[in-house]
């Protein structure tokens, strides 16, 4: 069985480095929704050399299910299905706010606090990083069970993309600045089928943005980029 994982297209509030998080809900901006028509041209691209995705499971907020429309047009998949398990991870008292000055040294402290594997400490007002890994992968979970031994697309945040990589690839949460999300990067896992959901991942290929030449990456944020420190 296959799985794209997939970080929405770029918005204003990524170019501001302002922490969306479930709270924000705002669409593409011009350059995102240009990212997400190179995106849709990606997978066009995969199903004319024979890819099939069952189905595309997307966050509902308008910057990841607008991203999600263009790969499942792209793709001709059968279905396009909201996912709200998917919804980017709570940063609680912070969101709403940039990151930079006090929030952002706060942030860091979090991240320093999770790296050294206290994956259970909530944001003040908002999750952990399991909590967000249970909502998260349990829906998942679900989904892979209604399309076994088929190719499935989700279309995410970078922040809820990196705990479900950390957990399925490794199954150890305090790894999940290892890995980058840029917008409508794509990522690409294999699962071993007679493994259960929780084991027997390999990544084919991690946050591969190449179908962007020429139009840009945009603006990465402490969320969408690559180790916070």
């Amino acid at each position: 069985m296959r799985l794209f994982m997939v970080r929405h297209g770029e918005t204003d509030h990524n170019v501001q480095r302002r922490i969306q998080g479930p709270l924000l809900d705002d669409s593409l901006n011009p350059r995102g929704r240009s990212q997400a028509k190179a995106l849709e041209a990606r997978f066009a691209a995969e199903r004319a050399k024979g890819l099939e995705i069952a189905a595309v499971y997307a966050s509902p907020l308008k910057r990841a299910w607008e991203t999600a429309e263009g790969v499942a047009r792209g793709a001709h998949a059968k279905e396009l299905r909201p996912a709200p398990w998917l919804i980017e991870f709570s940063w609680g008292v912070y969101l709403g706010k940039t990151e930079e000055g006090e929030t952002l040294e706060a942030m860091k402290e979090m991240h320093r606090q999770w790296t050294a594997g206290r994956v259970d400490l909530a944001v003040p007002g908002g999750e952990s990083p399991r909590l967000a890994w249970e909502r998260a992968s349990k829906g998942l979970f679900a989904a892979l069970d209604a399309h076994r031994g088929q190719t499935v697309t989700t279309v995410a945040h970078g922040r809820i993309n990196k705990i479900l990589l950390a957990g399925l690839l490794h199954r150890d949460l305090a790894r999940m600045d290892a890995f980058g999300q840029g917008n409508t990067s794509v990522t690409l896992l294999e699962h071993e089928d007679d493994a259960p959901w929780s084991e027997g991942w390999r990544a084919v290929y991690l946050n591969d943005k190449s179908h962007l030449a020429g139009v840009g990456e945009g603006t990465q944020s402490v969320e969408g980029g690559g180790p916070l420190v």
